[in-house]
């Protein structure tokens, strides 16, 4: 009965390893890791792997290309046309 008590403990902190490990970024993410609240290094999009209790995504960034609707704005170039 000991034995399996212990191998389901194991299992567990195992299974909780791995999943807190294994991270996936979306494509046109970025993510920032922190080591003990250092920078440690950026990861791309897709299927990326972490230090459990050690490493932590501090930022999760998108690099898309962003359209912004800017109102048309006057100006006066150096000849005073508009």
């Amino acid at each position: 009965m000991l034995q399996y008590l212990v191998a389901l403990i194991a299992t567990a902190i195992i299974g909780y390893t791995v999943n807190s490990s294994v991270k996936v970024i979306d494509e046109g993410d970025e993510a920032l890791v922190e080591r003990l609240g250092k920078y440690k290094r950026t990861l791309k999009p897709g299927l990326q792997f972490v230090l459990p209790l050690v490493e932590k995504i501090a930022h999760v960034d998108t690099i898309r290309e962003r359209v912004l609707d800017i109102d048309p704005q006057s100006v006066i170039t150096k000849d005073n046309l508009t």
